[in-house]
């Protein structure tokens, strides 16, 4: 199969219209993470982002989005955060995955969230898992039901969340998009907080990702639109969400609450009540993306299958950074240890922030 590799920003208007007709045939492709805007964004906000043309350029038959990095290392557009990646093509298309990499001059990508049913990439699984989401194809009763109909609790919970919010407040709202960019100041600061209070990276350190979410907030298109969502308590905030949807797909992306009103349950009152509205915007399903968190699997309908893993193809820089990778496992097995834990925290910090800088 023929296979042009084109950096993002150089697609064409017609090959971007291809794009998004393959991805209306593919219902397994529905989320906003395989949507032409998608892309179209990160490769606004980040250098490095490439679309590989599979078929004939009047015509193609598949498409390939992938950042690469130094030395021919690669990941899925939007890095980290993508929950959802793989080939926007029929499902019926064949693959040569290795010629796909050559093509592209990559030595390795690595991915942690692609579709498990393109079984193209099926070698190269080293586990799968399941991205959760809740079914709101019939509105909030059909999802109640569907939840009961398998011994759930939930949806009982969920209304008493519900009732003593609406007992211990005057005014409970929710508002599914919320245009004022402070809200989204507010639930950043709120996610960094909650970031450095667990240790974790902070995604919004790195300016492109910060880039990323303000541009996905403001793009308000039919088949792609930014989802801030907020719940308030007397007028003030007390839960929000900043998410993204498709035409008939919701993805629930970064929740936070008010501390203040922690007991209340805000950011599942928030959830619930985006069920409730889902509907209205013709959202036929909210997709929670993978994880072990136990809310995800309490409250969800279903499972899509996704896979994490690595292609690499043979190369002297692959070696090398096997070898790196030996070494390192070795010190960790030796007293060396101890002495070496620090600087080597250090040197992975710095690997990090350059892998997503």
């Amino acid at each position: 199969m023929r296979i042009t590799v084109l950096n993002a920003c150089d697609m064409t208007s017609s090959l971007w219209a291809r794009w998004r007709s393959l991805q209306n045939e593919n219902e397994e492709l529905n989320s906003p993470y395989f949507n032409a805007d998608f892309a179209r964004i990160v490769a606004a906000v980040r250098d490095g982002l490439f679309v590989a043309v599979l078929g004939p350029r009047a015509e193609p038959q598949g498409f390939f989005p992938y950042q690469r990095r130094r030395f021919g290392f690669g990941d899925p557009a939007g890095s980290r955060l993508s929950d959802f990646h793989g080939l926007i093509a029929r499902r019926d298309l064949y693959c040569d995955v290795p010629e796909l990499m050559r093509a592209c001059r990559l030595v390795s990508w690595e991915f942690h969230a692609l579709l498990a049913s393109q079984a193209a990439f099926a070698p190269y699984h080293a586990r799968t898992t399941e991205s959760h989401y809740l079914d709101t194809a019939t509105g909030l009763e059909g999802y109640e039901a569907g939840l009961r109909q398998a011994g759930s609790s939930q949806p009982r919970k969920l209304r008493v969340f519900r009732r003593k919010a609406n007992e211990a407040f005057k005014k409970v709202e929710f508002v599914a998009h919320v245009s004022d960019v402070r809200v989204l100041d507010t639930l950043l600061a709120w996610k960094s907080r909650q970031y450095r209070s667990v240790g974790a990276i902070d995604n919004w350190s790195f300016p492109w990702m910060r880039e990323l979410i303000y541009r996905i907030h403001a793009a308000q298109g039919d088949d792609f639109a930014g989802m801030l969502s907020a719940l308030y308590f007397d007028g003030e905030l007390a839960a929000a969400h900043m998410g993204m949807r498709s035409r008939d797909a919701w993805h629930w992306w970064f929740p936070r609450h008010a501390e203040k009103f922690e007991k209340y349950f805000p950011g599942l009152l928030l959830l619930y009540l985006a069920i409730e509205h889902a509907p209205r915007l013709g959202v036929r399903r909210i997709d929670l993306g993978y994880g072990d968190e136990e809310f995800k699997r309490r409250l969800r309908s279903g499972f899509i299958p996704v896979a994490a893993g690595r292609i690499e193809i043979p190369s002297l820089v692959l070696s090398v950074k096997r070898w790196r990778d030996g070494l390192e496992s070795w010190v960790r097995r030796t007293p060396l240890l101890p002495v070496l834990r620090i600087p080597g925290r250090l040197v992975k910090g710095l690997e990090f922030r350059s892998r997503y800088r």
